[in-house]
């Protein structure tokens, strides 16, 4: 459960029909917000029997959304406001300048090398509806930012490759191969 928000974003994001099994609703995992968060965003999936079905693209509104509860989410969420119709704002999440890589720092960093138009905060970041140009980018070592920037991608117009993707096998290691199976041409690097 602790990186589902990325499979999700990923079927949000493209043209994917997921089904995700073993949603526990009694799970603590932090990432099990990212459902709260998307149902306020306007998307539409189902959660049955402990099978999540979702069904993309979706049309998203930007919302405001405190970090503090969910502060590794902060990556995927920047990356699901560019397709939001409205401005999204996440904020609270000071403490993600200060995990594996200062995540607000290179969200915003490497989301603008794909033409997002986003602004960083002290705590967090405003995101704008944005349109996605294929490009590279750099994951900054950090497995989150490597996840997001792929989903990213998948909704990018032309080619994206993510360099430094090895720093997804902390918490997903299967996750490329995992996008591959519901139909997303993926291209990934190690970064050089």
């Amino acid at each position: 459960m602790s990186a589902i928000a990325f499979p999700l974003a990923a079927a949000v994001m493209s043209d994917a029909s997921i089904e995700i099994e073993g949603i526990g609703e009694d799970d603590a995992q932090g990432d099990r917000v990212i459902f709260d968060y998307l149902r306020r965003m306007g998307a539409v999936f189902e959660i049955e029997q402990g099978i999540c079905r979702i069904q993309g693209p979706q049309s998203l509104y930007g919302i405001d959304i405190d970090m503090n509860d969910a502060v590794d989410l902060l990556p995927v969420l920047a990356v699901l406001a560019t397709k939001a119709k409205t401005p999204t704002r996440l904020y609270g999440g000071y403490i993600c300048r200060y995990k594996e890589s200062n995540r607000i720092k290179a969200i915003c960093q490497e989301l603008r090398k794909l033409g997002a138009h986003i602004r960083e905060h002290v705590d967090g970041v405003t995101v704008f509806p944005s349109s996605l140009f294929g490009t590279r980018v750099y994951s900054h070592g950090d497995h989150r930012i490597a996840m997001a920037l792929i989903v990213a991608g998948l909704s990018a117009e032309n080619e994206t490759t993510v360099y430094g993707v090895d720093a997804i096998a902390k918490t997903f290691p299967q996750f490329c191969r995992s996008l591959q199976r519901i139909g997303a041409n993926v291209c990934v690097s190690t970064y050089l």
